[in-house]
């Protein structure tokens, strides 16, 4: 699969995502030599953790590091697959307007995937995780 085809599958798999388009998922950049995959999401009032106090709702957070690390697996092995386990550690609340989760496979084998993640508010890491995927299909 060539570097624009991947493009491609990578937006379009975020566009057929309800979930994806819910949060306003964008990919900001993707190497797919270094398995990299860099999503964004800016913040808007119904993705806060109340009304009346800010700070972005950590299920969001986590979700950013699940969807991001997919897309580097993606990047990565040119198959998808299902997450077999998420870890989150919180580090600070988000108080800007748009965090961005850095992703990257750091082992990739015939059945699963693993990817590390940081996620940024501005040049602030907020959060890290791991996400493990147990790949489908063969390699397209």
């Amino acid at each position: 699969m060539t570097v624009s085809e991947l493009d491609y599958v990578v937006a379009d798999v975020i566009k057929r995502a309800p979930f994806h388009r819910l949060l306003q998922i964008d990919v900001v950049s993707q190497d797919i030599d270094a398995a990299r995959a860099r999503l964004g999401i800016t913040l808007r009032p119904e993705l806060l953790r109340s009304d009346s106090a800010g700070g972005l709702h950590g299920g969001v957070i986590a979700s950013l590091i699940d969807v991001a690390a997919f897309f580097a697996v993606r990047l990565c092995t040119g198959r998808g697959g299902a997450t077999s386990a998420l870890s989150v550690d919180y580090l600070r609340p988000v108080n800007g307007v748009r965090v961005e989760a850095q992703a990257r496979v750091i082992k990739s084998g015939r059945t699963q995937a693993l990817a590390d993640v940081e996620v940024f508010d501005g040049t602030t890491l907020v959060a890290v995780g791991r996400a493990r995927f147990t790949l489908s299909g063969e390699a397209e």
